[in-house]
């Protein structure tokens, strides 16, 4: 009997194993690889595991919004080649700055013209005085000048940088913007990157991450959306370069997203 039990115990034990659902054990690293050909490993990011068909559904569903955006931000390219002063130019902080600062300049050097004008009307009375004043006010217009030169060059950087842009979409940034999942696993990755899951091998997943970081005085941001390995006990994934969102390596999008431009204004652009 104690045998039968025994044997009864064992089968039980064996049949619950057999019925567990097979996992997969993951484990990927965060990095980046610079211009410079070093390798940046990239902690403290979260990282997240959400079922497939969630980010599918979304996408599907964002992409009339990205076509219309296209449709508009080409409309306002459009504009800006033609010369148009347009409400998304007014709106950029350094063209509506650079744009301030060339109209109290303008006003400043009218002073002056008038200046030298009335010196004019006055030198028949006193010779001396109005050269006087004319030199000064002639004087003060070309530093004036000089400065009104670099406003309008700083206007036409920005409006470049506008133009750029524009071009520049839609970047991940933009597809993700309003992206709220249902999140099947989360976990933040290591000082060296690293980072791990566990999951059901009967389901299909996709890792979704972003982050950044400094370089110099600019913000790099990275995307990354990528498949989860199937069908295997223990499988390793690298997010660098080679799997940005730009890169689609799974094909999710429509469109693909562009890479965000970190770009200081040239001043020189027309």
């Amino acid at each position: 009997m104690k045998i039968a039990i025994a044997l009864v115990t064992i089968a039980g034990i064996l049949e619950l194993t057999g019925c567990k659902p097979k996992e997969t054990t993951l484990s990927g690293q965060v990095f980046i690889v610079t211009q410079g050909a070093d390798n940046v490993k990239l902690g403290d990011v979260e990282i997240l595991l959400i079922e497939k068909t969630q980010v599918t559904d979304f996408l599907h569903k964002k992409q009339p919004a990205i076509d219309s955006e296209i449709a508009t931000k080409q409309q306002e390219l459009t504009k800006l080649e033609q010369g148009v002063v347009t409400v998304f130019l007014k709106t950029n902080a350094d063209y509506v700055k650079a744009e301030s600062e060339f109209d109290e300049l303008q006003k400043q050097f009218d002073d002056q013209l008038a200046r030298m004008n009335q010196a004019v009307k006055d030198y028949s009375n006193n010779p001396d005085h109005a050269d006087a004043v004319s030199s000064d006010a002639e004087a003060k217009s070309k530093v004036i000048q000089l400065k009104m030169q670099s406003a309008l060059d700083q206007m036409k950087a920005a409006k470049s940088a506008a133009m750029k842009s524009l071009k520049n979409h839609p970047t991940a940034a933009d597809y993700f913007e309003d992206f709220l999942p249902v999140i099947a696993q989360k976990t933040i990755s290591d000082a060296d990157g690293k980072f791990s899951f566990v999951y059901p091998r009967d389901k299909s997943f996709a890792i979704f991450t972003s982050a950044q970081r400094m370089v110099l005085n600019k913000t790099e941001k990275y995307y990354w959306l990528v498949n989860t390995p199937a069908n295997a006990e223990s499988v390793q994934i690298f997010l660098s370069n080679n799997n940005l969102a730009e890169v689609d390596p799974d094909g999710y999008f429509a469109l693909k997203p562009k890479a965000e431009v970190q770009e200081s204004p040239d001043v020189n652009a027309q």
